[in-house]
């Protein structure tokens, strides 16, 4: 998916649900930030370094688990070095990162 389609798609989206409402009110949606998608083989020789490196520290294998993520420089990062990027995720999914309620439990530095 390319980031200017989705926009134009859900921007269309917005305004016909609106336009269902019939309201007096005005409503203008926009974007506030935007960024290209980045993705990674879990099979390049960085993801199998970095998943035998926890093993031992952690003591158990890592679950590579794709999750969607607001990090638009990682693709900035490997167009500008031509190298292949490893994001190592330190937390837990129930973390909330960035969220009000964000938290991160010390134990996932154990």
């Amino acid at each position: 998916m390319e980031p200017d389609r989705v926009d134009e798609l859900v921007f269309k989206f917005v305004d016909a649900e609106w336009k269902k409402l019939s309201s007096n009110n005005t409503m203008k949606c926009e974007l506030q930030h935007s960024g290209n998608w980045w993705v990674a083989s879990p099979k390049h020789w960085n993801f199998s370094a970095a998943s035998k490196a926890v093993e031992k520290v952690f003591g158990v294998k890592p679950d590579l688990t794709r999750e969607g993520g607001s990090i638009p420089v990682t693709l900035t990062f490997e167009q500008a070095t031509g190298k292949n990027v490893l994001l190592l995720p330190m937390g837990s999914s129930t973390d909330a990162a960035h969220s009000i309620n964000g938290e991160f439990h010390v134990s996932s530095l154990c």
